[in-house]
């Protein structure tokens, strides 16, 4: 069963100490291969993703944060990864890297290195009470996009898809 949009206390982290959630998530050396189709994922997108996903862990264990709003964070910044570059590291004219982002948000370098860019998206979302938003709302309190309402189709997905990685 897949949880509500805006409900990820359906989502049991593995345990309440941040510390544990980042050593013990395996996402290096998972076999991918048969989740590449369920989610529509190449292995370069399941790669942005785990990179996403490791930079949010460590950046919420920094700033010290518990596992519920570490494992909110990582599913924020994969529905605006997928919304924004469908989790591709691409490079436009005015917009770079998984988050699609212009140069308020750092160098063009900084943009178009994925780790760099979901630390530089974290860091701003934790600023924000997202906990006590809608991952469609956090996302749009960081991201400022033209089209607030697209995030929504991409929720369920980047759920399951931190509920994969954070095994």
């Amino acid at each position: 069963m897949v949880p509500d949009v805006g409900d990820v206390s359906l989502i049991e982290p593995p345990k309440t100490e941040i510390y544990y959630c980042v050593e013990n998530t395996k996402i290096d050396g998972i076999n991918t291969k048969k989740y590449y189709k369920e989610f529509d994922l190449d292995h370069i997108k399941v790669n942005n993703a785990r990179t996403i996903t490791k930079a949010v862990l460590n950046e919420c264990k920094k700033q010290g944060k518990n596992c519920e709003q570490a494992k909110k964070a990582v599913i924020i910044a994969l529905t605006v990864a997928m919304q924004e570059s469908g989790l591709m590291n691409i490079e436009g004219s005015r917009y770079k890297g998984l988050f699609q982002q212009d140069s308020g948000w750092g160098p063009r370098e900084e943009r178009m290195d994925p780790e760099k860019a979901a630390i530089r998206f974290t860091k701003a979302l934790l600023k924000k009470d997202f906990m006590n938003m809608s991952v469609q709302q956090a996302a749009q309190a960081v991201q400022r996009s033209g089209n607030p309402g697209a995030y929504t189709r991409h929720v369920n997905k980047a759920i399951l898809l931190t509920t994969f990685l954070w095994q």
